[in-house]
C-alpha cells in the first residue's frame, strides 16, 4: 500500500518550512511535497491521489476557495486543511461549504495543533477509504450472489440484488416500486396463505423459524422451490425514526427438491424392491405375493389402479388374478384377454417390453372399450418375466409369466422414473410368480397324490353304491377346489343322467336329471377324455364359449348354459368308463372362469377309472347282495306258503265241522224265536242265535287263512273309494276314541285316480280296516296317519303310514302268523294273517317297513295289487229279488249230518213247504227216481259214498230242469267253476239262517216258474 502524499501549498507563509519538517518527524510513513503556486498543487492532483490538502488562505483570492473548487473537479478529491490567521475571517464560512477544513494559526505560530488535526484527518482520510474499498468489494459480493438477496422495509423492497431479480424475473424498478405486493406478485397459491400467515405473526411480533421454505412464482407464472434465511431488523425511517425491516437470503431450491424427491423415491423403490423381496422369500401362496405387490405399487406410485394379470393353464389367455381400484366393470373386462388379441396387456405379454400410454383416451393400443372409457389418464404395462439359467440367447433365458398394469389419475403422465421401477418390479414379480407358482404346483401335486391315494382307499373300503358316490363326490371337492361336484350314472339306454349325489358349496343338494346330449357329460363319455368349458365373455354371444385345449369356438350345451346363467365360471367333465361303455360322468363346476390345467386334468381321468372300478365292484357286491336278498325272499315266501296252505287245510276241516255244529245251534234257536211268545225266552233264543252267527264269523276268518284261490266275486274296484268308505268307518275310531282319550290322530289322504284293481270291495275293506285300527292303537300319544294310493306301470299301491312308536325286527318278521298277537287278551292274531291272505288271494303283496327310533320313526304298510280294467267275472251271482211265488213247493233236502237234515227240514216245513230226507246220495236218487215230483233239491256236499257234486250231476242227468242247492260248511272257498260244471244252481253255506233259507227257495222257484233258471250263490 503507497504512502499517503500530503501536499502544502503554503506560498510564501513563514510555517510551510516548519510545518513540512514537523510532519516529516510526526510520521515518516507521509509523503510531503510542497507546492507555491495554485498550478503545481492541480497538476499534482491530476496525476497522483493526494491524501490531503494543506493550503494558506493567500493561495489565491477567495482564501482559497477557487483552488478548491478546481480541484473538487478531479474523480479522486482529496481532504483540504485551509489555514487563516484571523477567526474572523468572513472567508472561512465559503471554505466551509466546500467541505474542507479550516484551522486558524495561533499569533506564536504554534504547530502542534495543526499537525494534530492533519494527523486525525488523514486517519479518518484512511478510514473512509478502508470503508469505500470494503463496500465496494461488499457490493460486488452481493451484487454477483448465487442467492437472491433482498431488503424489505415496512413489508416493501427497498434494495434486491442482481440474482433476485433473475429468480424472480421482475426488474428492480418493478420490485422496488410501491405497488409491488410480495405476497401475490411472487408467491405461489400453493402458498400464500402460509407467507401471509408469517407476515401477520411478523407484524404482531411473534417468534418465527428464520428459515423456511415456500412455493415461489415467477413473473411468467412458472412455480419454484424456493429457501428463504430471514433476519428481522430495525432500519431507519422518516425523521430518523426507526421501522421494521427484514433482510432476507432467498434460494432457489427446485433442483434441491428434485433430487431429494428422487433420492427419497430411490429410497423408497429400494424398500419397495426390498419388501417384495420379502414377500418373495416369505410368501407361502402365489394369491398374497400378488397381492402385496399390488398394494405396494399403488401406495409407491400414487396410482389409481393396480392390477396383475397371468397367464392361464390354457396357455392362450391372460387371467386377472390381482387388482386394486378397478371396480367391478374393469375387472370383468380385463378378467380374461387371450394372447392374441389386439390388447395393451397381450403386446406387452408378446414382446416382452413395457409399454407406456400418456393418455389411454387417445392411444389406439388400449382396445377394450370399458377401459378406454374410464377416467384414468396414463398407463403403464410391464411385462412379468424370469429368467432360466444356462441359456445364451436372451429370449431363451427370459419367460413372461404375465402383465402388471397401472393407472394414473386424470391428466397425470407416467414418468420415466416410473418406468424403470416398474421394470424391476416386474423382474422381482416374475421370479416371485415363478418360486410361488412352482411351490404351489409342488405341494397340490402332494397333496393331489395323497387325496388320490385316499380316494383309492376310501372306495377299496366300501362295496355300497352309494357311499362310493358320497366320497367320491366329497374328495372331489376338498381336493379340487370346485363350488359344486356332481357325480352322475347312466340311466339304462333311456339317454338320461341321474345325478347320484350333488355337492353344492360343500352341502348335499338335489338336483333333475339330465339328458346326456344336454351336456359335456355327454361329450366326455363319447370322446373317453376329460371336457371344459368356460363362461363366456360378457360382450360375447352367451351361447358361445371357447374351447380351452384349442381355442376353437363351441356352442354351449343346455346344462352348461343354464349353469354358466347361474353364476359358474367353468365346468369340467370327467367320464366314467366301464369296461369301455359309459356308466357315468364327474362334473365339477367353478366360480372363476379358469380352466383346469392339463395335470389336474390327467388327476380327475385317474379319479375317473377309480370310480369306474370301485362302481362295477359295488354293482357286483350288490347283485351278489340283491341275489341273496331275492333268494331269501323267495324262500320265506315258500316257506310262508306252505305253512298258510297247511294251516288252511287244517282251517278249512276245523271250519266244515265247526259250521255243521253251528248250522244246527243256529237253525234251532231262529225256529225257537219263531215259536217263542215269552219275552224272557224270546231273549234267550236270540242270545243263542247271535252267539252262533259270530261263531260263523270266526270260523269264516279261519277259512280265510291260507285261502289261496281266486275268489268268483271280484270286480273292478277303485282304491280310492275304498280309502274313502274306510277313513268314514273308522272315525269314530281314530277321531272320536283318540279325541276322547288325550290323544288327537291326524288322518292325512292322497289320492290316486284311475288306481283300480280286481277284487272284493268288502275284503279289501276289511283288510285297510284291520290297518288303521292296528296304526291307531301304534300311536299311544296320538300323531299322523297318512293313507294314500298310487300307481306305477302295472301295479297299484296302497299305503297306510303311522308316526307310532314302531316295531322291532323279530315282531315284524312274525306279524303275519296266525295267532301272534302283541295286545294280550285284546287281540285273537287273525287280522293281519287274515289281511295277508286276502291280499295274496289278489295276486298282491303287503310290504312293512318299521323303525323304533329316530325322525322317521314309526310303521309303513305298502300294499301292490295287480292293476287291471273294470273286470268283472263270470261268476255265479245271487238272483235278483222279486214277488213272492204263492206257491207251496217239495224239497228233497239231502245230508248226513241228522241234526242239519232236521234243522234244514224243520226251517223249511215252517215255510210252509213239504220236504221229504235222505241221508246219502243213493237214496235221493232213488227217491227222485221213484217219485221225481220235486220242486228243489239241497244235497250236503261232503256226503259219504256219493258227495254232493256227484249227487248233483245225477239230479241234473234225471230232470234237468229241476233247482239244485248245494249245502256246504266249506263256506267261500268252493270252487265256483267246479259248482257249475256239476249242475249247482245255488249255494247255501253252514250256518244257514232261517230268512236265508226261505229266501233262496222264493227265488228258486220264481226262476223255475219263468223257465229262465238262474246260478245262485
Amino acid at each position: 500500500m503507497s504512502q499517503p502524499l500530503v501536499l502544502l501549498a503554503l506560498a510564501d507563509d513563514p510555517v510551510a518550512a516548519a510545518l513540512h519538517a514537523a510532519l516529516l518527524e510526526h510520521a515518516s510513513r507521509l509523503r510531503v511535497r510542497a507546492c507555491k503556486e495554485a498550478s503545481e498543487v492541480v497538476e499534482a492532483c491530476a496525476t497522483e491521489v493526494v491524501s490531503l490538502l494543506v493550503l494558506s488562505h493567500r493561495i489565491d483570492d477567495n482564501g482559497g476557495g477557487s483552488l478548491l473548487r478546481e480541484v473538487g473537479a478531479f474523480a479522486t478529491t482529496p481532504q483540504a486543511v485551509v489555514l487563516f490567521d484571523d477567526p474572523a475571517d468572513a472567508r472561512r464560512a465559503l471554505i466551509a461549504q466546500t467541505g474542507a477544513l479550516d484551522h486558524v494559526l495561533p499569533p506564536g505560530r504554534e504547530l502542534q495543533p495543526l499537525v494534530a488535526l492533519i494527523d486525525r484527518t488523514l486517519s479518518r482520510r484512511a478510514l473512509e477509504a478502508r470503508l469505500d474499498s470494503a463496500s465496494r468489494q461488499f457490493r460486488t459480493l452481493v451484487d454477483n450472489s448465487n442467492d437472491g438477496i433482498y431488503i424489505l422495509r415496512e413489508g416493501r423492497f427497498i434494495y434486491a440484488n442482481h440474482r433476485f431479480e433473475q429468480m424472480v424475473g421482475f426488474s428492480l424498478d418493478e420490485v422496488l416500486a410501491d405497488d409491488f405486493n410480495l405476497v401475490e406478485r411472487i408467491t405461489s397459491p400453493k402458498s400464500r396463505a402460509y407467507i401471509a400467515e408469517r407476515a401477520r405473526r411478523a407484524a404482531a411480533g411473534r417468534p418465527l423459524e428464520p428459515r423456511y421454505e415456500f412455493v415461489a412464482l415467477r413473473k411468467n407464472g412458472e412455480e419454484f422451490d424456493a429457501q428463504v434465511s430471514i433476519s428481522y431488523i430495525e432500519l431507519e425511517g422518516p425523521e430518523r425514526t426507526k421501522v421494521p425491516g427484514a433482510l432476507g437470503i432467498m434460494q432457489d431450491i427446485t433442483e434441491r427438491k428434485r433430487f431429494e424427491d428422487q433420492l427419497v423415491r430411490k429410497n423408497r423403490e429400494l424398500a419397495l424392491l426390498s419388501e417384495l423381496q420379502d414377500a418373495i422369500n416369505e410368501a407361502v401362496a402365489l394369491d398374497e405375493t400378488l397381492h402385496r405387490g399390488c398394494e405396494r405399487l399403488a401406495t409407491l406410485l400414487g396410482a389409481e389402479a393396480v392390477g396383475i394379470t397371468l397367464v392361464g393353464n390354457d396357455e392362450r389367455t391372460l387371467r386377472l388374478r390381482s387388482s386394486i381400484g378397478l371396480g367391478d366393470t374393469l375387472t370383468r373386462a380385463i378378467d380374461a384377454v387371450p394372447l392374441d388379441a389386439p390388447s395393451l396387456l397381450a403386446e406387452a405379454v408378446r414382446s416382452s417390453e413395457v409399454l407406456v400410454v400418456d393418455d389411454i383416451r387417445q392411444d389406439p393400443r388400449v382396445a377394450i372399450g370399458v377401459v378406454r372409457d374410464a377416467t384414468f389418464g396414463g398407463c403403464i404395462v410391464v411385462p412379468l418375466k424370469t429368467h432360466a439359467e444356462g441359456h445364451h440367447d436372451r429370449r431363451e433365458r427370459e419367460r413372461v409369466l404375465g402383465a402388471a398394469f397401472v393407472f394414473f389419475a386424470a391428466g397425470k403422465k407416467p414418468s420415466v422414473d416410473d418406468r424403470e421401477l416398474l421394470i424391476s418390479v416386474g423382474t422381482a414379480l416374475g421370479n416371485a410368480v415363478e418360486k410361488a407358482t412352482l411351490l404351489e404346483t409342488a405341494r397340490s401335486s402332494v397333496k393331489k397324490l395323497v387325496a388320490l391315494d385316499e380316494i383309492a382307499v376310501a372306495l377299496a373300503s366300501t362295496l355300497d353304491v352309494n357311499e362310493v358316490t358320497q366320497a367320491v363326490a366329497r374328495n372331489v371337492y376338498r381336493l379340487f377346489g370346485a363350488t359344486r361336484v356332481m357325480v352322475a350314472r347312466v340311466q339304462g339306454t333311456s339317454g338320461t343322467l341321474v345325478p347320484a349325489y350333488v355337492l353344492d358349496d360343500g352341502e348335499p343338494v338335489q338336483a333333475a336329471p339330465i339328458r346326456i346330449a344336454d351336456t359335456i357329460m355327454g361329450l366326455a363319455l363319447t370322446e373317453g377324455t376329460p371336457v371344459q368349458r368356460v363362461r363366456p365373455a360378457a360382450s360375447g354371444d352367451p351361447h358361445w364359449s371357447v374351447d380351452p385345449l384349442d381355442s376353437r369356438p363351441v356352442r354351449l350345451l343346455p346344462y352348461e348354459e343354464e349353469m354358466f346363467a347361474l353364476g359358474v365360471g367353468a365346468a369340467v367333465a370327467v367320464p366314467v368308463l366301464l369296461d369301455g361303455h359309459p356308466a357315468g360322468a364327474l362334473w365339477l363346476g367353478y366360480e372363476e372362469a379358469t380352466p383346469l390345467s392339463s395335470q389336474d386334468l390327467g388327476l380327475l381321468s385317474s379319479i375317473g377309472t377309480h370310480v369306474a372300478i370301485a362302481t362295477k365292484n359295488a354293482a357286483l357286491f350288490a347283485a351278489r347282495n340283491q341275489a341273496l336278498e331275492d333268494l331269501r325272499a323267495a324262500q320265506d315266501k315258500l316257506v310262508s306258503s306252505e305253512k298258510l296252505n297247511a294251516i288252511g287245510l287244517i282251517a278249512h276241516g276245523v271250519a266244515h265241522d265247526f259250521n255243521n255244529m253251528l248250522g244246527s245251534i243256529l237253525g234251532r234257536a231262529q225256529l225257537l224265536k219263531s215259536q217263542l211268545r215269552d219275552p224272557a225266552l224270546l231273549r234267550h233264543a236270540e242270545v243263542i242265535e247271535k252267539a252262533a252267527i259270530d261263531g260263523a264269523e270266526t270260523v269264516r276268518r279261519i277259512q280265510e287263512i291260507g285261502r289261496q284261490d281266486r275268489a268268483d266275486d271280484f270286480v273292478a274296484v277303485e282304491l280310492d273309494a275304498i280309502v274313502a268308505d274306510v277313513v268314514e268307518l273308522t272315525q269314530p275310531r281314530w277321531r272320536d276314541l283318540t279325541r276322547a282319550e288325550g290323544r288327537p290322530v291326524e288322518v292325512v289322504v292322497a289320492r290316486c285316480p284311475g288306481a283300480v284293481v280286481a277284487g272284493n270291495p268288502s275284503e279289501l275293506r276289511e283288510v285297510l280296516v284291520n290297518l288303521v285300527h292296528n296304526a291307531v292303537d301304534a300311536m299311544p300319544k296320538g300323531g299322523a296317519l297318512q293313507l294314500s294310493t298310487a300307481m306305477a306301470d302295472d301295479t297299484c299301491y296302497l299305503r297306510v303310514i303311522d308316526s307310532g312308536t314302531g316295531m322291532p325286527d323279530e315282531v315284524r318278521h312274525r306279524i303275519f302268523d296266525p295267532y301272534f298277537t302283541t295286545k294280550g287278551d285284546r287281540g285273537t292274531g287273525l287280522g293281519l294273517s287274515v289281511s295277508h291272505s286276502i291280499i295274496r288271494r289278489h295276486g298282491g303283496d303287503i310290504e312293512v317297513h318299521s323303525r323304533t327310533e329316530g325322525p322317521e320313526r314309526g310303521t309303513s304298510f305298502i300294499i301292490s295289487l295287480p292293476a287291471v280294467p273294470d273286470v268283472r267275472p263270470d261268476l255265479p251271482a245271487t238272483l235278483a229279488p222279486s214277488e213272492r211265488s204263492n206257491g207251496r213247493a217239495r224239497i228233497l233236502v239231502v245230508d248226513d249230518e241228522a241234526n242239519i237234515r232236521e234243522i234244514l227240514a224243520e226251517i223249511l216245513m215252517n215255510g210252509d213247504h213239504e220236504v221229504v230226507t235222505a241221508h246219502d246220495g243213493a237214496e235221493a236218487l232213488h227217491l227222485l227216481r221213484e217219485s221225481g215230483d220235486f220242486d228243489l233239491v239241497f244235497t250236503d256236499l261232503g256226503l259219504p259214498g256219493m258227495n254232493g257234486y256227484e249227487v248233483a250231476s245225477e239230479v241234473k242227468r234225471i230232470n234237468p230242469t229241476l233247482p239244485v242247492g248245494l249245502v256246504t260248511g266249506w263256506g267261500a272257498t268252493l270252487d265256483a267253476d267246479k259248482a257249475r260244471e256239476h249242475g249247482v244252481d245255488l249255494v247255501l253255506s253252514k250256518p244257514f239262517r232261517y230268512d236265508q233259507v226261505l229266501g233262496l227257495v222264493e227265488e228258486a222257484l220264481l226262476a223255475r216258474q219263468a223257465a229262465k233258471p238262474k246260478a245262485t250263490v
